[in-house]
């Protein structure tokens, strides 16, 4: 029995672009306890553009391998869309997309290249990795895409990057190029609660939002991500829950293109 879920190989990118700008969130309820920091920020100057930048490293969380599932509720899809993601540091990104137990799409990124498998229309779009800004607006390194899924800072912050310390958060705004890009921290835990790109003389805007933090591998992270995007050519508002992640090595990567899947 063939199920039609509407979801073409254009309304797949969105799910794509959910990988690509967000944050991964910790685990299932279960792991939802109290918070309890590894890092002491208790010495941080909030003041110091210095510390404060020193301690945003410190926070971050490494990993070898990654893994992980969600739920995705986006504007333009009849169902929710289950997502699995695996990474391999500085290496892939591996995403399968079901919706109602079918699977509609699966994703290979590479540091050079992103490629598509489209179950619904029997497609596969192979591109070079700066295929991604046209659906972020933002171009994005597999290493820098592999920290914002983590919900690490994407830029390594320097002289460069101005720094305003207030009572909700603490701001860092860095210029590349066209793009500005803002990023929020939280005044105790020094992870991004917020980020905002835009680019300078288009209509394109990212805004990501970060809740429900829980502890992960001693480590603070969001398990609610929550996207509104907008290009010159598009806008989406997506939200993405997270559940079952794990650090331990993949070794399984599928990616078969079926015989006879035309090439987009």
């Amino acid at each position: 029995m063939k199920v039609n879920f509407l979801i073409n190989t254009r309304s797949a990118y969105p799910i794509l672009l959910l990988l690509l700008a967000v944050s991964l969130g910790a685990a299932s309820c279960k792991s939802k306890k109290s918070l309890t920091k590894t890092v002491n920020n208790t010495s941080v100057n909030r003041d110091s553009k210095t510390d404060v930048f020193s301690a945003v490293q410190s926070n971050r969380f490494e990993f070898e391998y990654f893994s992980a599932n969600a739920v995705c509720d986006y504007s333009g899809s009849p169902v929710p869309i289950s997502v699995n993601v695996r990474m391999q540091r500085g290496q892939k990104i591996w995403m399968s997309a079901s919706a109602i137990f079918f699977e509609v799409a699966r994703v290979l990124i590479t540091p050079d290249s992103v490629h598509i498998i489209n179950y619904s229309d029997k497609t596969i779009t192979s591109r070079k990795i700066d295929f991604i800004a046209a659906y972020t607006g933002t171009p994005l390194t597999i290493n820098q895409i592999q920290d914002a899924l983590v919900g690490n800072s994407i830029l390594t912050h320097d002289n460069n990057s101005s720094y305003e310390n207030t009572a909700e958060a603490m701001k860092i705004t860095t210029r590349i190029k066209q793009f500005l890009l803002v990023e929020a921290f939280n005044t105790e835990t020094f992870r991004p609660a917020k980020i905002n790109a835009d680019e300078a003389g288009t209509a394109n805007k990212l805004e990501v939002i970060y809740s429900d933090f829980v502890e992960q591998n001693s480590r603070i992270l969001p398990s609610l991500v929550s996207l509104s995007a907008v290009t010159n050519t598009q806008q989406m508002k997506a939200s993405l829950k997270y559940s079952d992640i794990s650090t331990q090595t993949i070794v399984d990567w599928p990616f078969k293109i079926p015989a006879k899947y035309e090439h987009k």
